[in-house]
């Protein structure tokens, strides 16, 4: 897989505020020039377990947008 974010992406975007939720799905290093800017979701190896992550994530988000 490849990763490609302009350099400055993360920065633009409020850590309390998801955008994009990236996933791992597989036993894959993520780069550490992208691990040490952006929050993901793991789905490996316990995909139910990221699956709870990933949903609270979305649901939270969705709760910011409604309530602002």
């Amino acid at each position: 897989p490849h990763w490609h974010l302009p350099n400055d992406w993360p920065a633009m975007q409020p850590l309390e505020t998801p955008f994009i939720v990236p996933v791992r799905l597989a036993d894959i290093a993520v780069p550490s020039k992208i691990a040490d800017k952006i929050q993901y979701v793991d789905l490996f190896p316990d995909f139910d377990e990221g699956v709870k992550h990933l949903a609270y994530a979305i649901k939270s988000a969705a709760k910011a947008r409604v309530s602002s």
